[in-house]
């Protein structure tokens, strides 16, 4: 049933991820940016192909490359687990398998050349110069501080075998 739970969680990100991506790409013309929430936040539709910030933008088919082994590598640590509990590192670890999968389907698929592909994203925050970015990234960058609170708060207790 925990497994079931946190496939539902993956599929629901990527689907979630997905429409916001093509509602996006459907409705604005590349650049374009609506402000929502005067000065603070706002849409602007950009093609990103490098990774948070565009780092390695000049190397999209080897990021996309570590992408897929390390969402595979996470995936495999996940649904492998003996005696698997829903607690705050599965559900963190689900968040970043959707998130990186919502975002490698675009490296994959967009540009019409494989693997050299961008992520659309869309999201700004107006008060501040950061990065803008997408539903994908929302969900990798919780699951990574989820995954740090849960190590803080001493998570490997969970995979310790019991003994009754």
């Amino acid at each position: 049933m925990i497994y079931l739970f946190l496939t539902l969680i993956i599929i629901g990100i990527v689907v979630l991820d997905q429409i916001s991506k093509l509602i996006v790409v459907g409705n604005m013309a590349l650049g374009e940016s609506v402000t929502l929430i005067d000065g603070i936040f706002g849409l602007r539709y950009v093609h990103n192909t490098g990774a948070a910030f565009s780092i390695f933008s000049e190397h999209t088919e080897i990021l996309s490359i570590f992408t897929i082994i390390l969402i595979a590598a996470v995936s495999v640590y996940l649904f492998t687990r003996k005696n698997l509990k829903l607690d705050l590192f599965t559900v963190a670890l689900a968040f970043i398998i959707g998130g990186g999968i919502g975002n490698i389907i675009d490296r994959m698929f967009r540009s019409g050349i494989f693997l050299k592909g961008y992520v659309v994203d869309m999201f700004e925050f107006l008060f501040v110069d950061f990065a803008v970015f997408n539903v994908a990234d929302s969900f990798i960058t919780v699951g990574a501080i989820l995954v740090a609170i849960a190590v803080l708060m001493g998570h490997d207790a969970y995979w310790q075998t019991k003994k009754s």
